[in-house]
């Protein structure tokens, strides 16, 4: 049994014969008698207690209405009246206190359960600590649970002080950056956002479950793009829109997961908490991290000489007998390679054509 356990349970017994002296001095009404001296040992030994009673061990033990009664009563000794109201002072501070600490406890771990606003005095990220915090994170930020229990975010990047320089451009379009001989996407990130994408929601405001910041869709564009990127752009319907609208994108086709799909799957770095684009919008602009190599194979993945959505295009369009650029075949996974910085082309698709033997 715990201490407070005990000590609930003595204080139950002690109201059970504080009660039964209590009748017996108010029936004799002597304040002289054996009862009211017995009320007055049992109201000090109420004092031991003072230090560590608590509101619940009151409220068990039924203990403060009796004192109440006691303090209040005329019918007993002055000493007896005076040992109960010190005591009712006292444990009434106690609740008091109790209770403010209680509430100051509730709010600090509310305000820690809070996404920030970025920019804030203590607007820092806060990746969660174990997975278990995490996923309490997307549930309540409402997000779907792609993955659960969720994958583990990518956290400890580091971004590298030195900027390298801007990409080359081939003739056939394809972008080289130096030390990344295997990365050629082929529209930039002006081109996806001035060609239309991601239903004009990409830079929408977000809370994040990876660093427990609030983003405005403001802050996004201008912290991810180039000022020149988006100049001229109706940002509410383009870059920032909370409403996904599909006649903004390039080929008017929906495609995409949600961002509790991508955290949820661990594919969200605390670094680019709005995801791949982001960090490509970066990565475009000379920013290097310790992330790249895995953003960078994500790519190749999906839409590199091998990846599986780009030769499911190619494949199609060959099969049909189609243009390249015949925006009937598979519009929504030429929307996907879109919003990957990749768009067909007839060089590309000749040359798939050659290595599969079609």
């Amino acid at each position: 049994m715990s201490a407070s356990n005990r000590a609930l349970k003595s204080l139950i017994s002690i109201n059970a014969d504080l009660s039964l002296v209590y009748s017996r001095c108010k029936e004799k009404g002597d304040s002289e008698s054996d009862s009211a001296e017995q009320l007055i040992d049992l109201l000090k030994s109420l004092e031991t207690y003072s230090e560590g009673i608590t509101e619940e061990m009151l409220v068990a033990s039924k203990l403060g209405s009796v004192l109440g009664k006691i303090a209040k009563s005329k019918k007993i000794s002055d000493a007896a009246s005076k040992q109960a109201s010190a005591l009712v002072k006292t444990w009434k501070a106690k609740v008091t206190a109790e209770r403010a600490s209680k509430a100051e406890a509730s709010r600090v771990e509310k305000s820690s359960k809070e996404p920030k606003k970025s920019g804030e005095v203590n607007g820092v990220p806060e990746p969660p600590s174990t997975n278990s915090e995490y996923r309490v994170r997307l549930v309540s930020q409402n997000k779907e649970l792609y993955k659960d229990p969720p994958q583990s975010p990518v956290l400890d990047i580091r971004v590298f002080p030195e900027k390298a320089s801007g990409p080359s451009r081939a003739a056939n379009g394809d972008f080289t950056f130096s030390g990344f001989s295997t990365f050629k996407p082929n529209r930039s990130p002006e081109e996806v956002l001035r060609g239309g994408a991601f239903g004009g929601t990409y830079f929408r405001p977000i809370v994040s479950a990876v660093t427990n910041l609030r983003y405005t869709g403001k802050e996004a564009v201008e912290s991810s793009c180039h000022s020149s990127w988006v100049e001229g752009l109706d940002a509410k319907i383009l870059l920032t829109s909370s409403v996904y609208r599909e006649n903004v994108n390039k080929f008017r086709k929906k495609c995409g997961g949600s961002l509790g799909m991508w955290e949820s799957s661990g594919w969200i770095s605390e670094t680019d908490p709005y995801g791949w684009f982001q960090w490509y919008c970066r990565f475009f602009q000379g920013r290097r991290t310790s992330d790249d190599e895995r953003q960078i194979q994500r790519w190749n993945s999906l839409t590199g000489e091998k990846g599986r959505f780009r030769n499911q295009l190619l494949k199609k369009i060959i099969v049909a007998g189609k243009e390249v650029g015949d925006v009937s075949i598979s519009p929504v996974v030429r929307q996907t390679l879109w919003h990957w910085g990749f768009e067909p082309t007839e060089e590309k698709m000749l040359k798939f054509k050659k290595l599969k033997g079609l």
